[in-house]
């Protein structure tokens, strides 16, 4: 991903982008902005597949993130022994140059620790190669956008996020022109009666980057800034419609993106660190419309 490249004065030289956003919150109603559908491939090579979309009915996963449906193994039973159940996603490449191909998703495990696990693995010659981005992620230069994740295994009470960014995966792969994701669940020979892996908003984000000047607060304003827990942004050239933000740090990597309908946007910086960040706002039809950036000192 290109870096931002700022001038002192109030022409600014940065990142515009020609995005494609493929999500799926599971329940035919995105509520995102600019979405397209994903289609997905139950594998039964391994016999019965156990990967289901629905709402959760178990002991442990019972609620979705978004309401009502979600990814799961099983929406009722716990996951069987000896289980290997895939399912795969595909999405295409935009561009090869100056592009961030990103994989996000919240989950949440309840699965036997190590014994019975979760394996999320991406192709770009079409299956004849897959990686595992838990365990080769170092070796193809993928990036995290946020906490490095190191298996899908064990019990975790809360949802978590996961996004990881695989564009160095087309370094490797120069003429591919879609990206297979390929989600497994393998169970051991140890009944535990446990709900296994559950996921829910997941989307596939392939943005295409170059550099344009445009203005940097037109239309926008942000404080207080510097800044510490919370930033406020007021987006003036609102007009009753839905638009994305997108939040970077100041290497340019990606870090976060939410949807928002109202001109007024508060953000809680819990968790983030001391630095300099930049925001860019983009309308339903996937236009760049404004930018800033922010200071957090902490």
């Amino acid at each position: 991903m290109k870096k931002l490249i700022f001038t002192s004065g109030l022409i600014i030289s940065i990142l515009t982008s020609n995005a494609q956003f493929h999500g799926d919150n599971f329940d035919g109603n995105w509520p995102g902005i600019g979405y397209q559908e994903l289609v997905y491939d139950f594998d039964t090579t391994h016999g019965l597949n156990i990967w289901q979309i629905g709402q959760p009915q178990k002991t442990v996963f019972n609620q979705a993130y978004s309401l009502p449906n979600v990814l799961i193994t099983d929406t009722i039973n716990f996951y069987p022994i000896n289980d290997t159940s895939i399912i795969m996603v595909k999405a295409p490449v935009y561009a090869h140059d100056w592009g961030a191909h990103t994989i996000m998703f919240y989950y949440k495990l309840n699965t036997d620790t190590l014994s019975d696990f979760g394996k999320l693995e991406v192709s770009a010659d079409n299956g004849l190669t897959f990686i595992n981005v838990l365990t080769q992620w170092d070796d193809y230069g993928f990036w995290w956008n946020g906490d490095i994740h190191e298996n899908f295994t064990g019990n975790t009470n809360d949802w978590n996020w996961f996004s990881i960014c695989i564009s160095s995966l087309l370094d490797s792969f120069p003429t591919a022109d879609t990206i297979q994701y390929r989600f497994t669940f393998i169970s051991d020979g140890n009944q535990t009666n446990k709900d296994g892996w559950i996921i829910d908003d997941l989307v596939i984000q392939d943005v295409t980057e170059s550099i344009d000047n445009v203005n940097l607060n037109l239309g926008n304003i942000c404080y207080p800034n510097p800044t510490s827990d919370y930033l406020t942004i007021e987006y003036k050239s609102f007009k009753n419609n839905k638009f994305r933000l997108e939040l970077y740090d100041g290497n340019g990597k990606f870090i976060n993106m939410q949807v928002f309908d109202n001109r007024l946007i508060n953000i809680d910086l819990d968790g983030y660190e001391s630095g300099v960040y930049f925001y860019r706002i983009i309308d339903e039809k996937n236009n760049f419309q404004t930018y800033n950036k922010f200071i957090i000192n902490k």
